[in-house]
Order: C-alpha cells, then structure tokens, then sequence
C-alpha cells in the first residue's frame, strides 16, 4: 500500500519488504498493524504492507490524519498510558485491527524512531514530469529551444544555497549524498517475463509502474502503465506525482559565487515531488510561462531541490525574474513554434503592419488544387504587405489575448 503524506523529512528505511510488525494509530484511535518499506520516500510517500484491506486502511489513515506509532503496553496489572486513550477499560470498537484490552499482548519492540537495519533495494531519484519538448524563447518574437524529453535522474552532491560551501559544483554526481549504499538484507528477485503463475500477486515484479497480469495460459505478463490513470510518473519502479512548479511566497533571489558555480538564480516552491534534474550548468533552453502570460527563456540546473528550490540559469536580469515568476504563481510551459531556433536579430513583422484583428473569427482554408492548407485572420485596416509570399516561410513565434 502507499499513502501519501504532506512532506516531511525523507527514509527510506527500512528498506525491503517482509519487516517487522508496527502497530499503528489513525483515525479515532484505530489501530492497523503494517510492515513498513519506506516511511517516507520522497518525503512524501508512505509505503507499506498490510494484510488489512484498501477500505480499512482508508477509513483508519484517513485524509489529514496524522499517524503514530501505538507505544508499548504495560503488564495487565498496571493501567494503560493515559496519553493513548482517554477511557483505558474501553477499546475502540470500530477498529480496524487489534487495539489495546486489559490484558494486553507483547507489542513490537521497533517502530518508526529506530534505526531500521533494512536498507531499500535502490537509491531514489525523483523526477519530475515530462517537460515540453519544445519551447517558444523569451519575448513574442524569439524562438523556441528544444526541452529535455526525458525526465530527471541526476542530482548534485550539495544543496545548493547562497553559501559557497553549499551548494553543487559542475558535473554534480548522479545521486544524492545521502542514498544509501549497503545492500539490503533480504534479496529481491524480480520474477522473469513470462515466469508461470496462477494468481496476478504471483506477478509481483516489485515494480509499481507496471500491471502485473497471470494470462489465462498461467504466465506472467508485465505490461507498463499503471501510473497513467492518476496522472503521476514512474520514478525508479514507484508511482510518484509529478513536479509542480507553484511559487511560494518569497521573490526569487540571485546568487553569485563565481569560485564555485556560474551565475545562477533560485525561486523558492511550494513543497513538490523531490527533482535535482538536469543537475549540470549550461543544460538546454526551456521556456517558461509565468505571471499574466510573460515568458522567461531560462536554463534549469535543478527543477526542484529538496523539493522546494527551483535553480536555473538566464540572460534575464533579477527584475525581470520576480516580475514573471511572481511569488504564488504556478509556472507553466511556454507556447512551442517548430522553427526558428534562435532569435531573429531584424523584425520580422514589416515595419508599419499593425496586426490588429477585426471583430470576425479567424477561418480555416482548404483548396489543394490551388494551395496548401492555411488560415486567415482579418484585421484592422493596416499598410499592406504581401510579404513574404511563400508557404514553408521561416517559423515565427506570435502572442495573443492573455500571452498565448
């Protein structure tokens, strides 16, 4: 099971599946009793086993529950902690599990506070979602860049901060400083393709972003998919949401440490999916979309550090950030254009043609006897111009009604 949990430091522990038994409250002081495997990935991931069902586990851990270890009991002759339940002669009778009786039994001697000697089956590497493949540039007339299709892996060894002992040099290591390196204690074997089964538990290929099937011929069959239906992303065989970039409410700042990164700035989010991708300097261009439309042509070093930092490098001056990326504003992918990709150094548009529209609708052409397939918008009587005169013109980036 996976519940999630409003951030929160990041475990991994104990890492593996098949751990020893918690007992934990929810709800009205119910009490369901799992096998943790990680408690926190991500900072944002509870993930665990239970033999409980998914309703009983949702109407005990409900939406904005905070969940806690259920502390040991004393021997029958002593009163149960007063700080556990306020009547110690009465047991939730709505309680999903076991729950604490005059006569209780032995509870589990670990919970979430020790130091697990389980350790996960992998570093994590959060991503974000799939970033546009291809961006306008930063003003109505520049052009686009292609963006990175493929979705963070690499991170840099250091947060990086305004400190310059802090933050990540160039070419930052593929995987946080603080993954774990042991080796778990119990082998997880993925079962092979097509092995025999006959249920789909199975199937169990340890991997959440994939449907584990027992065909009607008794083999196993691992179909990829299974995270399309919430919308999150697959991150290293787990069903993750993906990286939201919505502004806090702090204005973003410029950092300058020239003996240990390039130039960069760092706008603050709100707490999202942990990404240190791209994790280098120089990365590719990616268009932004920020306050009322504007557009900032920007470089990502990290789309979310820690899940809160997104540093980036730009051409744009300080001011011209914060009036984009305004504090509590949700930034989006730019407009994408094929062509060109760079900037046009002269106008494009004629001097003197004023492209106002008229109060008629745009329509759509279509006569293959005579032209390709094109559109027509009316406009406001401007000076003419029949340039440039031909179809499969150089590609221009235009903006319209609220910075489309």
């Amino acid at each position: 099971y996976k519940c999630m949990i409003q951030r929160t430091s990041s475990s991994n522990e104990p890492g593996g599946y098949g751990n020893d038994d918690v007992d934990l409250l929810g709800v009205d002081g119910c009490v369901i009793v799992v096998q943790p495997v990680t408690w926190a990935y991500g900072g944002t991931a509870f993930i665990f086993e239970s033999d409980e069902d998914l309703d009983t586990i949702n109407a005990c851990f409900a939406a904005g529950t905070r969940i806690t270890e259920l502390g040991p009991t004393f021997s029958p002759s002593m009163a149960p902690n007063s700080d556990l339940t306020p009547n110690p002669t009465k047991v939730p009778t709505e309680s999903p599990t076991k729950s604490p009786t005059d006569a209780p039994t032995a509870m589990p001697t670990k919970g979430p506070t020790e130091s697990p000697t389980k350790s996960p089956t992998a570093a994590p590497t959060n991503v974000p979602t799939k970033v546009p493949t291809k961006s306008p540039t930063k003003s109505p007339t520049a052009a686009p860049t292609n963006v990175p299709t493929k979705a963070p892996t690499k991170s840099p060894t250091k947060s990086p901060t305004d400190s310059p002992t802090d933050v990540p040099t160039k070419g930052p290591t593929k995987s946080p400083s603080n993954a774990p390196t042991g080796t778990p204690t119990k082998a997880l074997t993925e079962p092979p393709f097509g092995s025999s089964c006959e249920s789909d538990s199975d199937c169990d290929d340890l991997d959440e972003c994939t449907t584990n099937v027992c065909n009607s011929s008794g083999t196993c069959n691992y179909e990829k998919g299974a995270c399309d239906g919430t919308g999150e992303v697959c991150v290293d065989k787990q069903c993750m949401p993906p990286v939201v970039l919505l502004r806090d409410g702090s204005p973003c700042v410029f950092q300058h440490n020239p003996s240990n990164h390039p130039d960069r700035f760092k706008c603050m989010l709100q707490p999202t999916i942990v990404s240190s991708e791209p994790g280098t300097y120089g990365s590719e261009g990616v268009v932004l979309q920020g306050e009322d439309g504007c557009v900032l042509f920007i470089q990502p070093v990290t789309w979310a550090w820690d899940g809160n930092a997104f540093i980036f490098e730009s051409d744009d001056d300080l001011d011209t950030i914060n009036a984009c990326f305004v504090p509590n504003t949700l930034l989006s992918q730019g407009q994408a254009a094929p062509t060109p990709t760079t900037a046009p150094t002269t106008p494009v548009i004629p001097a003197g043609v004023v492209l106002l529209r008229d109060d008629s609708s745009c329509i759509f052409q279509h006569n293959p006897s005579n032209h390709p397939d094109r559109f027509k918008c009316m406009l406001q009587p401007t000076i003419v111009s029949s340039e440039p005169g031909t179809y499969g013109s150089e590609g221009v980036v235009l903006q319209g009604e609220d910075g489309c």
